[in-house]
C-alpha cells in the first residue's frame, strides 16, 4: 500500500508498473538487515548509541507492540507529509548515521528507506527484514504479536 505524500512517494505512486520498476531499481541501494543482526545493535548500547532507529508503524500499532527506547523515532507513513520537509531539510535526522528502519512485516519500512537513500541522501540505511513481527517470533517473545 502507497500512502498520499507527494513529496514521499513523488517518483512512485503514478501506476503500478513504475512501481513495479522502482522497487526493483532502488532495493539495491537499501541494506537489508535480518531481526537477529537488529537484535545485536538494539541489545547493545554501546552499538545502539551509533544508530538512528524509526519505526514507521502507526501509534496504535506502537501500543500494541515496539523496541523499547526513548531513541526511537515514530514516523508514521500515513503523516509523512508532516514530517518529510523536516527530514529532507536536514532538521529531524542524520543523513550521516547509520539507519535501521522497522515496521510490522517490513513493507512500510521499505518504502521509507527508498526515501531516505533516493530523496534525501542517506547512505547508510538498513530495512529490518520481518519487521517487528519477526522480531517478536525470532528474538523477543514478549512483544505481542498482531
Amino acid at each position: 500500500m502507497l500512502y498520499r505524500s507527494n513529496i514521499l512517494f513523488n517518483s512512485i505512486k503514478v501506476n503500478r508498473s513504475l512501481y513495479a520498476y522502482s522497487i526493483r531499481n532502488m532495493i539495491s541501494t537499501v541494506s537489508r538487515m535480518n531481526v537477529q543482526q537488529f537484535a545485536t545493535i538494539i541489545m547493545d548500547d554501546a552499538k545502539r548509541v551509533n544508530y538512528q532507529i524509526i519505526d514507521v508503524r502507526e501509534p496504535n500499532e506502537l501500543q500494541i507492540a515496539q523496541i523499547a527506547g526513548k531513541d526511537v523515532i515514530n514516523l508514521p507513513l500515513s503523516r509523512s507529509d508532516d514530517w518529510a520537509p523536516e527530514v529532507l531539510n536536514g532538521n529531524l535526522l542524520d543523513a550521516k548515521k547509520p539507519t535501521c528502519i522497522l515496521c510490522h512485516h517490513g513493507r512500510r519500512s521499505m518504502q521509507m528507506a527508498m526515501f531516505l537513500t533516493h530523496e534525501a541522501s542517506f547512505s547508510d540505511v538498513a530495512n529490518i527484514e520481518g519487521g517487528i513481527d519477526s522480531y517478536s517470533m525470532l528474538v523477543d517473545a514478549s512483544i505481542q504479536r498482531y
